[in-house]
Parts: structure tokens; sequence; C-alpha cells
């Protein structure tokens, strides 16, 4: 084959492919089109369900002040936001998944029926108070978007049942919840709490393992959970009827103590949790087989192009 004929061929075929790729190209367009507007479909069913929750019990927090003297004989006054963490903190949830439709859209939106159980033990935080004057106690739990609460819940405390108020009272530790003012005594170490909440969610549900023992339990009908965020489940079981999920982290696991004031620690980045996927996901799978395309043209000329040049066939004049 003469040298002229194969830079020929070469340029031809490098016309005929880039020629091919232009439906590839119109094809990708469109799915990611698709794709724009099932999110959109997923944003507005989110708005009048509610969006992927991150849910935390509860964090303790005093709120202290102290009469204080400077060098001079002036006196001033420090506030203090001290924050303390349950000793055992227990999440058991009933996750129950519902399907919507938006025109040609399937999407997943759930109901979680939430237990939240356990103790605070106040040694530390008596110790870190002294001398000081205790102003206000208040207990905050985290949920991203309050649109999911569903019932009129009340909490436990000791013997005594309090109501609940939208709204966090401090952000120094949590983003979004509510909140409720406890009674606090420094005579008393040891403090119960409990809590049944029903949410509405989108998507994905995850927790904050606030305790120094925390334990999650997760039991679902929907047969394709994924697990996600900074811990796995200990133990699991999947199959057609659904899931069971079981994470246990305790006090070493994580990046913060179980006492400190203000808003000196993070604690967001150590949610878990599951999320409801969608098992087949169309568009998913068509933009993964289309961008095999490219590949599969630039193959076929080549095989062609490799026999004629060293098999001296000419398969097209």
């Amino acid at each position: 084959m003469k040298k002229e004929s194969i830079t020929l061929r070469i340029i031809l075929i490098a016309a005929i492919i880039l020629i091919l790729l232009i439906p590839l190209f119109m094809i990708q367009s469109l799915i990611e089109e698709r794709q724009a507007y099932r999110d959109e479909a997923i944003r507005e069913v989110s708005k009048g369900w509610a969006g992927n929750q991150i849910v935390s019990g509860p964090v303790l927090s005093v709120l202290s002040s102290k009469e204080e003297k400077t060098n001079d004989g002036k006196a001033y006054t420090t506030n203090l936001q001290t924050n303390l963490l349950p000793e055992k903190l227990n999440y058991d949830v009933e996750l129950i998944p519902e399907k919507r439709y938006l025109g040609i859209y399937e999407i997943v939106l759930y109901r979680a029926k939430i237990k939240l159980s356990g103790v605070f033990k106040t040694e530390e935080l008596n110790k870190s108070i002294t001398g000081r004057k205790i102003e206000e106690t208040f207990v905050s739990f985290n949920l991203s978007d309050l649109r999911g609460m569903q019932k009129d819940s009340q909490l436990k405390w000791n013997d005594s049942n309090l109501d609940l108020i939208a709204g966090l009272k401090s952000n120094n530790v949590l983003t979004n919840g509510f909140h409720s003012i406890v009674p606090f005594g420094e005579e008393n170490n040891l403090y119960s709490f409990e809590m049944e909440l029903l949410v509405n969610g989108l998507d994905n549900l995850e927790f904050l393992p606030i305790g120094k023992t925390t334990e999650v339990n997760v039991k679902s009908s929907w047969s394709n959970p994924s697990f996600a965020g900074a811990y796995l489940p200990t133990s699991r079981k999947v199959n057609e009827a659904g899931f069971t999920a079981k994470w246990t982290v305790n006090y070493f696991n994580r990046a913060f103590p179980q006492l400190w004031n203000e808003n000196a620690y993070k604690i967001f980045p150590s949610a878990f949790g599951v999320k409801l996927l969608v098992p087949v996901d169309e568009y998913q799978k068509t933009m993964r087989t289309s961008k095999y395309g490219l590949m599969i043209i630039v193959l076929t000329f080549l095989s062609f192009f490799m026999i004629e040049l060293f098999g001296k066939k000419v398969i097209h004049p």
C-alpha cells in the first residue's frame, strides 16, 4: 500500500469518526437533559415533603455567668456556654418508603419512626461550671429540614414530660432543629431521656454519633439500600423483603470529646446513615453505555485499517 494511500485513508477514517461522534454527543446531551428534568422533579416533590435529613440526639447546654474583676478592680461578667454529649445514645428507626410519581419520573420518599433514648452523666460538667451561676439549661436536637416533623412530640427527661420548641436556642453545635428547656441541678449527676419522632424525608437519612456509645438500629421494607457516611454498619442483612442494619460507634471512633465550651468542635463530618436507591436508574445506565460509543467507533475502523495495512487485503477500494 502506497504511503500516500495510507495517509489518505487515515484522514478519511478520522473524518468519518468525527462525523459519527456528532449523533453520539447529541444522544448524551439528551440524556443529560432528561437527568436534569428528573432532578428538577425531585426538587419539586421535596418542596412539599422534606429533603435529606440529618438527625441528632440531644446536646445538653448550660449557660452560665461569673462576676470577674480586672487588675484595676473594675467588675465585669463572663458568659459561657458549656456543651455535654450523652453517655449513651440509642436510635431505633423504622424506615417506611413511599414512591411518588411526577410525569415519567419515580421519586422515593420515606417516613421514619425514630425512637431516641439515652443517658447523660454530668459529673464533669458540674466540675467545669463550679463557681459559676447557672442562667439556663437546654437540650438541642438536630433535624435538617423541619418541614419533615410530622408528630407533636414531647421529651421525657427523667420523670418529667417537656415540650419541644421549634428552632435552636444556639447554633454553636447543631445547625437546625428544635430544643427544650430542661431542669438541671448540680446535686444530680444522672439524667435519662426518651423521645419518639415521626419524620418525613427524601433519599438520605443520616445520624450523628454524639453518644459516648452510640447505637443505631434501622429496619425497612426497602430492598435496595446504600450505606454511606463516616461509618459503615457493624452488621446488616439485605434481601427482597427489605433490610436491617446496626451501627455501633464509640467515643474513640470520632474526632470530638464529650464536653467542650462554645463552638470548639464540628460534629457533622461524622454523620452516617442510609440512602434508599432506585433499583434501576435508566439514565445512568444509558449514559454509561453511550460512553463506550467512541471506543467502539474507533476500534471498528482501526481493525479494518490494520487488516488492510498488515494483511495486504483491500477491504474498500
